[in-house]
This record gives structure tokens, C-alpha cells and sequence, in this order.
């Protein structure tokens, strides 16, 4: 579906815009095989790559008004060469600066034991993808 979405854009003439930049995508070797496969060059790619502990910290610590969706970020991380400044609603740390009456949540799938699968989803399936490329 992603693929055949990519296709058609590409398809359509952007004369100011000829460049197609994709975020999170490909997840898998296979996917990158399908846009090699429908003449999409791919010139670039940007892995950040963060230590576990790091990102597991700072995902835990987003939060989101469940009436419009705006996100923040209670973890501030100063360490061992990171520095990653909280996120913090302006009026009151705990509710949205936009729904005032709204108290922040954590979103289901920023719970540690869905981050840790992601996690190793990543491993599984995204990963091998690098290697892909660098045999391009």
C-alpha cells in the first residue's frame, strides 16, 4: 500500500518539488527491494541511533491531550553525552497548554513493554535494511 502510494507521487510532475523525502519508510528489506524494483532511487538515508536505555527513558516520558492530540514530554536527559530538554506545557506541567482543562496521558503504545517490542522490531526487521543500502 505504502509503495503504490510512493509510486503515484512520484507519478505526478512537482517541478518545485522534485524530491521525495520518506520518514519511517522502508520498515523492512522487502519494502526497500519493491521501491529498488519501481525505479525509486533512494540517495540518502539517515539512521540516528540512540542507547536503549536513552530512548526508552524519553519515550516513556511523552505524554498527550486526549481532546486535541498535542504532544509533550516530561523527561529531561542530561547525561553521558545526551542532553534532551523536557517538553513541558507552559501553564501547569501537568495539562495541555491548549485544552486547559485536559490532564496529559501516556498513550498505550508508550508503555515500556510496547516500546520494548518496538524495539526489537526495529532490530528484527528495520535494521538489515542498512545493510541493504550499503550494498548499493
Amino acid at each position: 500500500m505504502a509503495i503504490e502510494v510512493i509510486k503515484r507521487a512520484r507519478e505526478v510532475e512537482h517541478e518545485e518539488t522534485p524530491v521525495l523525502i520518506l520518514d519511517g519508510m522502508p520498515r523492512t528489506v522487502k519494502q526497500a527491494e519493491m521501491l529498488a524494483q519501481g525505479s525509486i532511487r533512494v540517495d540518502l538515508v539517515f539512521n540516528f541511533i540512540n542507547r536503549d536505555d536513552i530512548l526508552l527513558e524519553k519515550l516513556m516520558g511523552r505524554r498527550v491531550c486526549p481532546q486535541c492530540n498535542r504532544n509533550y514530554n516530561v523527561t529531561a536527559i542530561d547525561r553521558d553525552g545526551y542532553f534532551m530538554k523536557a517538553l513541558l506545557p507552559e501553564k501547569d506541567p501537568k495539562k495541555c497548554d491548549d485544552c486547559s482543562d485536559s490532564s496529559l496521558v501516556v498513550r498505550d503504545d508508550d508503555k515500556e513493554n510496547i516500546i520494548k517490542e518496538r524495539m526489537e522490531i526495529y532490530r528484527e526487521k528495520t535494521e538489515p535494511i542498512l545493510d541493504f543500502y550499503k550494498q548499493q
